[in-house]
């Protein structure tokens, strides 16, 4: 594998390790959040959203053992397919919390952003604006079937509000909402551009350390953290009688 590809590759390992781990204490965080507001008396917590954690730690758990793996039997097609795949699920699963948290009196679509942001250093700008189209339909969805009937109203509060089936306050919140995810993806998008400009440019300058190293007259082997070879000229290799595809 080409240098740049495989610093490309554990670059992005990396990446969906941390945000992995992330995961763990994001949503540990979420049900300590409702545990304290259920005992405060602010807010309802059904016992479902349980099933619904362990759910998102099932699939967070198998995210985590596949990146566990040797990174040389990782593939870029199943880095491509984590990827996709743990963004649309955490939006669903934000989803499925904002309606059991009261729907349209629910605060939770603010862990939209957090997907919105993790996709700044995943995506280019088009697949960006795509998962912005998908958490915008997830949230009408949810929110005119409520308000139809359709699905179940769950009351956030242990007082009634009033904006359960309230078309004004329905319509605002919506809106509002709707509008706060366009802005952060197109936001979220604009950074992207940024940070690939500028990935591209320090490619560039690798690739001309590498075409150096490349015709030096003298071998030069380099290792990884983990004391792997992670580049080895021409030179080193005539040397030691092995091949780049070795490593």
């Amino acid at each position: 594998m080409p240098y740049n590809q495989a610093i490309t590759k554990l670059r992005r390992i990396t990446l969906l390790r941390y945000i992995v781990g992330s995961r763990w204490v994001l949503h540990a965080l979420l049900v300590v959040l409702g545990l304290i507001q259920k005992a405060i008396g602010v807010a309802e917590f059904d016992t479902e959203v349980f099933g619904l954690i362990a759910f998102t730690y099932t699939y967070n758990l198998i995210f985590f053992f596949y990146l566990r793996r040797d990174p040389r039997l990782i593939t870029e097609r199943g880095l491509r397919i984590i990827s996709i795949v743990q963004v649309l699920l955490d939006q669903i699963t934000y989803t499925v919390v904002l309606y059991a948290s009261g729907g349209v009196e629910s605060l939770s679509f603010l862990f939209y952003f957090i997907t919105i942001f993790i996709a700044i250093i995943l995506f280019n700008e088009v697949e960006i604006i795509g998962l912005m189209f998908f958490t915008v339909a997830l949230y009408v969805t949810v929110i005119v079937l409520e308000y139809q009937g359709i699905l179940p109203h769950l009351a956030r509060y242990t007082f009634d509000p009033g904006f359960y089936q309230n078309i004004g306050v329905t319509v605002h919140n919506g809106a509002t909402v709707v509008f706060i995810i366009v802005f952060t993806s197109f936001f979220a998008a604009f950074i992207n551009n940024i940070i690939r400009q500028r990935e591209e440019d320090t490619a560039s300058e690798r690739d001309k350390v590498v075409a150096i190293m490349n015709n030096l007259a003298d071998g030069i082997i380099l290792l990884d953290h983990h004391g792997r070879v992670a580049l080895m000229n021409p030179y080193a290799q005539r040397l030691l009688h092995v091949h780049t595809q070795q490593y």
